[in-house]
């Protein structure tokens, strides 16, 4: 198995260069088109480069709907272990739009740190960072782009016309995080009432 390090630098490699597979070959998002994973802040940065934020009292674009990942949450929180260490992920908070192959990112995370015995730490460590990093997968045109979410930006705005939210309703939204870190994003996504 290779190291925490060794892991991040690959992965930061990865998603800041992006990949694109013109073929379509790579696992697309269950709606829509467009799959993010990534934390609260960063997945703000994302609908803001999309549009899907909008002023206080407008409708929301993206619907409030979770994708039902609970368990994998809880399953999470046993790992790491430690209080300081989920309270480290719920200050960052976690937002997850749309799934991978019926999958959230989170199980998929838990099964990589269980096959390469990464500890709670090591396991809190490689979600902060990919949280930070943000992870955007989109199909759109005949096109698979992944990348990191300032690089899948960086791509959507000098290729696409209009980079939008293309499933308003259909996709799924899940937020875990403290109150606070929840409440701004649901603020920016406009799901909290207008209180002028």
């Amino acid at each position: 198995m290779a190291d925490l390090n060794t892991i991040k630098a690959n992965m930061v490699t990865y998603l800041n260069a992006g990949s694109s597979d013109v073929e379509c070959n790579t696992c697309c998002p269950e709606c829509g088109d467009i799959y993010v994973f990534a934390s609260a802040e960063k997945f703000t940065t994302w609908a803001e480069n999309v549009g899907a934020t909008v002023a206080p009292g407008n409708e929301p674009i993206i619907s409030k709907t979770p994708c039902c990942y609970e368990k994998c949450i809880t399953e999470l929180y046993d790992y790491v272990g430690s209080a300081d260490n989920i309270q480290s992920i719920l200050d960052t908070g976690i937002a997850e739009y749309s799934t991978i192959q019926g999958q959230s990112f989170v199980c998929l995370l838990l099964d990589f740190a269980t096959e390469n015995t990464l500890s709670g730490n090591e396991l809190t460590e490689l979600i902060l960072f990919i949280l930070d990093a943000g992870i955007v997968v989109s199909c759109i045109d005949g096109k698979t782009v992944v990348g990191s979410v300032n690089t899948w930006s960086l791509w959507a705005t000098t290729s696409l016309e209009q980079p939008i939210v293309t499933c308003k309703t259909a996709c799924c939204l899940t937020i875990t995080g403290s109150l606070e870190t929840t409440l701004k994003l649901e603020e920016a996504l406009g799901w909290l009432p207008f209180n002028p």
